[in-house]
């Protein structure tokens, strides 16, 4: 199966503004909020893969959140692997200017945020490598370069605005564009992939109207389509607790692939979805 993923606005460093103190969180290596409403406290989150109509887990992750809701620290376990990353920020004043991310079986690495006049992330720097973030005078991002230490740069995005919620992002290596992702008010609506044998994919996005996406459409080359689509139970407070993906191709009956759920506690103690069996 040939899947296209839809990015988000910036996949390794994304700057959230938070509620009234105005501050600047940049979370490096971890989403912020995992698509959560509310005052998550964690969140448990299992894979679940479909074989042979028996389903199997696949992956779990323990997500835990911070008094803004931005992940403080991740453990994963794939496969009966075991790993973990945790992320400790410290805050400058009203910026948090490093985060230090542990991993197993390495030393902790360091991760610098250096911040414009605008209070927003214009660079982050570890010893291994540089992103470099450039905005126009409205303050929008207009170019991400990924770079070596040494300054190389090998990977490049390039923001395009027809409007101020209407914007395209053009992915390259080392010149050559590979993919084009197309957003509006702030979710991916079209993605173009080369597929390294003279074509591309071409995926288009629908959603529900919770906001989470309900539709995948993929085609490609030689009459090539499929449509995968996802089914949600929510809780109370308006969170996914599980989802269901379904995929079929043209003229073929559709197929479960698998489905997640997961186990949400909030702030208050509230606990909502699925008790975690891995």
């Amino acid at each position: 199966m040939r899947k296209t993923i839809c990015y988000l606005l910036l996949v390794w460093g994304s700057v959230y503004p938070l509620n009234a103190q105005e501050v600047v969180v940049t979370n490096y290596f971890l989403p912020s909020r995992m698509g959560t409403r509310g005052e998550v406290d964690s969140l448990f989150q299992v894979n679940y893969s479909q074989y042979e109509n028996e389903p199997a887990p696949t992956y779990y992750k323990n997500y835990v959140f911070d008094s803004n809701g931005h992940v403080i620290r991740m453990m994963g376990q794939d496969h009966g692997s075991y790993s973990a990353i945790y992320v400790t920020t410290r805050y400058d004043g009203e910026k948090a200017v490093e985060e230090t991310v542990s991993l197993p079986y390495s030393e902790d690495g360091m991760n610098t945020f250096v911040y414009n006049a605008n209070g927003t992330v214009k660079e982050i720097r570890n010893n291994e490598s540089v992103i470099r973030i450039g905005y126009d005078n409205q303050q929008r991002i207009l170019q991400i370069d990924y770079a070596y230490s040494d300054g190389v740069i090998f990977e490049t995005k390039k923001y395009n605005y027809t409007t101020s919620t209407i914007y395209s992002v053009t992915e390259s290596a080392d010149g050559n564009v590979y993919a084009t992702v197309e957003y509006e008010n702030g979710k991916c609506t079209k993605s173009i992939q080369e597929n390294g044998l003279g074509g591309s994919d071409i995926t288009t996005y629908h959603y529900n109207k919770q906001g989470d996406i309900e539709e995948m459409k993929i085609t490609g080359g030689e009459n090539y389509e499929l449509t995968i689509k996802i089914e949600y139970e929510y809780d109370d407070r308006g969170n996914w607790i599980k989802y269901t993906e379904s995929s079929y191709k043209s003229g073929e009956k559709p197929y479960t692939s698998g489905y997640t759920t997961r186990k949400i506690i909030y702030k208050d103690g509230h606990t909502t979805g699925y008790d975690v069996t891995y």
